[in-house]
């Protein structure tokens, strides 16, 4: 009999912690986002506040920079700090992308993370690196656990600093890479090269595989922003795609201009040599020669467009 007693008091202890941990699963936060501290390498020895400035993508933030609404607790002290959306009536809806900056009280501060509501109760780390950021300040970036870094992933938001490197993983769905890249173009691409001692070629080579571009896909940047750069679709690494090089185009900066009969000239007397692609783009007439008379075609048709 006290053998019977006695399981049957382990079974219902048994239960009882069982319900006990159902319960608190039942009742631990979804709505949250976590960020982990101790990833944030010189993130100042000594913090007491960390803050989740959170927006909606493309419209203004919930609530002011480092508000009380946009402080984060470590209840633990493990250095994970969690930013609970429910405490402050924060819905995210389907459908929508959103971003945030986790911060803290001596300035330092994550770059645009993005993300949406998929993503909720997944924890922020940084990968010990940051960057100038647009307003020429130093970002971290930071990455969620649970997310690939993809383009078309979540993660810190793609950016082509202005020395031309490309940071960040994520290309927001309201933007394309194309216009990220362009806006690199007429804002910074001409101050990129006296920064970093890189040709055109290298910079712009870089970044086209960074953002997974063809050669038309830079040439379109190219045209559409009107910048002109000493880069040749036949000396790039990535692939040309739907780009049908311009005949005559013998330098390959997607153009044709009187270089181009100029290079044909400086080849014919030995000063310069050519590829393949260059050579098979400077036969103008179709002979399989490169000559003097190619060039002279291209001169005229250079006078037949000015």
């Amino acid at each position: 009999m006290k053998k019977l007693i006695s399981l049957c008091l382990v079974i219902i202890i048994m239960l009882s912690v069982a319900i006990v941990g159902v319960s608190a699963k039942e009742t631990e936060p979804h709505n949250v986002l976590h960020f982990d501290t101790n990833t944030a390498a010189h993130w100042d020895e000594e913090f007491e506040k960390v803050y989740c400035h959170i927006w909606e993508y493309g419209k203004d933030s919930f609530f002011n920079w480092q508000s009380r609404r946009e402080k984060c607790t470590d209840e633990d002290g493990d250095g994970i700090w969690t930013y609970n959306l429910d405490d402050y009536e924060i819905t995210l809806e389907d459908g929508k992308i959103y971003a945030c900056i986790f911060s803290n009280e001596h300035g330092k501060q994550t770059y645009n993370l993005i993300f949406d509501k998929t993503v909720l109760g997944d924890t922020a780390y940084c990968d010990g690196d940051y960057f100038d950021s647009p307003e020429s300040i130093k970002y971290y970036n930071a990455y969620w656990r649970n997310q690939d870094k993809e383009l078309d992933g979540f993660g810190p938001e793609l950016y082509i600093t202005s020395d031309g490197f490309v940071v960040g993983t994520c290309i927001p769905s309201l933007t394309t890479a194309s216009e990220i890249f362009e806006e690199f173009l007429v804002d910074s691409f001409e101050y990129a090269g006296l920064y970093t001692g890189q040709s055109d070629q290298t910079i712009i080579d870089n970044i086209a595989v960074k953002l997974e571009f063809t050669v038309e896909d830079v040439v379109n940047s190219l045209h559409n922003t009107e910048v002109y750069a000493q880069w040749s679709w036949y000396n790039s690494p990535v692939e040309m795609g739907g780009y049908t090089p311009l005949k005559g185009d013998v330098d390959g900066d997607t153009y044709l201009n009187i270089l181009d009969a100029t290079t044909i000239q400086r080849y014919e007397s030995q000063l310069t040599t050519l590829c393949d692609k260059a050579l098979a783009n400077a036969d103008m007439d179709g002979d399989n020669v490169v000559s003097v008379l190619d060039a002279t075609i291209i001169q005229k048709e250079l006078s037949q467009l000015s």
